[in-house]
């Protein structure tokens, strides 16, 4: 009930600064074409609200962290890659509003680039959607339906520029401003676009190589020309995802020997993958024998068993957790070593085959 009332104003907030901003920014419009101006400003507001929602309602992290799937999720959006992503963003941002304010009024080269850049973004948007359609976690109870708050941005988008696209050619405005620009070949540019009544053809001419110039651009920056594609692909767990993820983190088991086994294979040294109540982990000469050790104390001093778990339950899982790094996992694995000597020695001490013992923990997976 709640979350419905907040809904509810937030929508007749975002409805009342619609119109607000139409008033301010186009003051002689008629009304009807105020109605649809508010709505398409609506429908942009919208976009923009779903991106803070779904980058702040759960915590995202990228495919290579190993985390509780009960805590955070993964990001369907590659945070090595998002810096193109933002760029397009922003130049949609850019190109929408001067477009929607002042359409063909603006100058011709500038208009056509504004065009191109919203293509670009719609474009992008397709992917984005798609993105959400499928989401794999161990929960197993998510269903495109539950998603709508992570597909309201690109679908507002969508609409918003499509209406933008509709608007345009229901309203032609055959009226060039005569813009100067300080380059020389911009100025060319702009004049043989004014000598020119085909802006759809223009737009065609510039739609390559402005993508062309935008991801040359990015590239200085560290991006790679198919970022664009990375950015949805270079994920796990998501429709278009095509990377795995480190085993989650499992409420049940020695949470700091877990994280601590997916630090530096160098340093950690894992050794294979088992099983813990069906999900599969890393498993090292560690977190072995810390296994052992406590099935060794739960058979012989399960009184004492239980206090050493209650206590470790309180503080090792909630301290795991903040272990999001390989650094700070290779840390763990360093700083719990004394612990895995006293462990050993306990083993050798009071089990008959205690090699044994430590080999058996985990079975390999089917």
């Amino acid at each position: 009930m709640i979350a419905l009332s907040l809904l509810i104003i937030t929508i007749g907030f975002l409805v009342l600064l619609s119109r607000a901003l139409v008033k301010l920014t186009n003051p002689t419009l008629s009304k009807p074409r105020k109605s649809i101006d508010s709505a398409l400003l609506f429908m942009s507001l919208v976009g923009h609200l779903g991106i803070l929602l779904s980058q702040s309602l759960f915590p995202h992290f990228d495919y290579h962290v190993q985390l509780d799937p009960f805590e955070a999720q993964y990001t369907p959006i590659s945070f090595k890659h998002v810096p193109s992503f933002i760029v397009f963003y922003a130049l949609n941002l850019i190109a929408s509003f001067f477009v929607w304010t002042r359409g063909k009024q603006l100058p011709p080269l500038t208009f056509t680039l504004a065009i191109c850049s919203m293509i670009y973004w719609t474009i992008i948007c397709i992917p984005w959607t798609i993105q959400f359609f499928n989401h794999s976690d161990p929960q197993e109870n998510y269903n495109p339906a539950s998603g709508w708050i992570f597909m309201l941005a690109p679908i507002s988008f969508i609409l918003f520029n499509t209406s933008v696209f509709i608007s345009l050619i229901k309203n032609p405005d055959s009226n060039r401003v005569h813009h100067q620009y300080q380059n020389k070949f911009l100025n060319y540019l702009n004049n043989k676009l004014i000598a020119s009544q085909k802006t759809s053809t223009w737009i065609l001419i510039f739609f390559f190589p402005f993508l062309l110039l935008i991801l040359c651009i990015l590239m200085l920056f560290g991006q790679y020309p198919d970022s664009l594609i990375k950015v949805f692909t270079d994920t796990t767990t998501w429709t278009l995802s095509q990377k795995s993820h480190p085993p989650f983190l499992d409420h049940q088991g020695h949470y700091l020997c877990t994280v601590a086994a997916c630090g530096s294979p160098q340093i950690v040294k894992p050794q294979r993958i088992g099983l813990r109540h069906g999900h599969p982990i890393i498993v090292n000469r560690q977190l072995s024998i810390a296994n052992a050790f406590e099935n060794l104390i739960e058979t012989q001093f399960p009184k004492v068993h239980r206090i050493i778990r209650r206590n470790y339950d309180k503080y090792g899982y909630p301290l795991s957790k903040k272990i999001t790094t390989r650094f700070g996992a290779n840390l763990t694995y360093l700083l719990m070593k004394p612990l895995e000597w006293f462990f050993l020695v306990f083993i050798y001490l009071f089990s008959p085959k205690p090699e044994e013992l430590i080999h058996k923990q985990y079975g390999n997976p089917s």
